[in-house]
């Protein structure tokens, strides 16, 4: 995973394990982990709190979502299918045509 970056995805689940949190003082600290981690990269100290027990929880689904996210941008950056030369397109565009004359009577 590379740090630092500028986002990284957030599930619906981080939210429902919030949500499970006796206060808002540990609801608070797990966002400012989620946070932190999924920015920065950086892991909290270890605790035996549920608030870090989420974020263990939660620590994977970042690390898959900002890891397929690297390489999708990696593989934008190659550039993509070479074009097709000039014979290719217009035996393409008359199968296209005579495909829609056919079909429209």
């Amino acid at each position: 995973m590379k740090v630092p970056r500028e986002s990284f995805v957030v599930y619906r689940s981080f939210l429902e394990s919030m949500d499970c949190m006796p206060t808002q003082d540990a609801k608070n600290r797990f966002i400012e982990m989620i946070f932190h981690y999924g920015l920065d990269g950086i892991v909290p100290e270890k605790e035996n709190t549920a608030e870090y027990i989420a974020f263990l929880g939660a620590r994977p689904v970042i690390e898959s979502a900002c890891n397929r996210n690297d390489k999708k941008k990696e593989n934008g950056l190659k550039g993509g299918r070479p074009r097709n030369d000039e014979q290719e397109n217009s035996e393409a565009e008359e199968a296209y045509s005579e495909m829609n004359t056919r079909y429209r009577t």
